[in-house]
């Protein structure tokens, strides 16, 4: 009867050290997500950024003869 006592507390511990190791990872998981979201959108906004910018300086042609050459 002690053996089934021990056994059904180890059964106890292990259930609530897999609890425990469930709950990590996910708050593990939900910061991996996070991250790779603010990466994938930072990215964005530096293309659009950098895209911007170069409409930006093709608009601004300071020598009609090199308008041609901004504009392409």
């Amino acid at each position: 009867m002690r053996l089934d006592e021990e056994v059904k507390e180890l059964r106890l511990e292990m259930n609530k050290f897999r609890a425990e190791i469930r709950q990590r990872l996910e708050v593990i998981e939900n910061e991996v997500n996070k991250q790779v979201a603010l990466n994938y959108n930072r990215t964005i906004i530096e293309y659009v950024k950098k895209t911007s910018q170069d409409l930006v300086e093709n608009l601004n042609c300071n020598r009609p003869d090199e308008e041609a050459f901004c504009k392409s």
